[in-house]
């Protein structure tokens, strides 16, 4: 089986956003639709030691890295439902 990873793209954005609120409801920060696009600027853009990669033919398939905010991998499904 091959895997082909890809950057991030626009089209990435609606299930990374769903992605990175349940992240920030996770260590209980609140809402913050600014904080939501600023990070996503910054994961399309490569800034503040983000990367968004997409793992399309993979079931989980988005990830962020970003050690230099000590932020952990995180996953979300991208295939659409049904």
């Amino acid at each position: 089986m091959s895997i082909t990873v890809r950057r991030t793209q626009p089209r990435d954005e609606a299930p990374w956003a769903h992605l990175y609120a349940g992240y920030r409801a996770f260590y209980l920060l609140p809402h913050d639709a600014d904080a939501v696009a600023a990070t996503w600027r910054w994961v399309q853009r490569g800034e503040h030691g983000l990367v968004g990669l997409v793992a399309d033919d993979l079931p989980v398939a988005l990830a962020n890295d970003a050690h230099a905010v000590a932020t952990p991998w995180v996953t979300y499904d991208m295939r659409p439902a049904g």
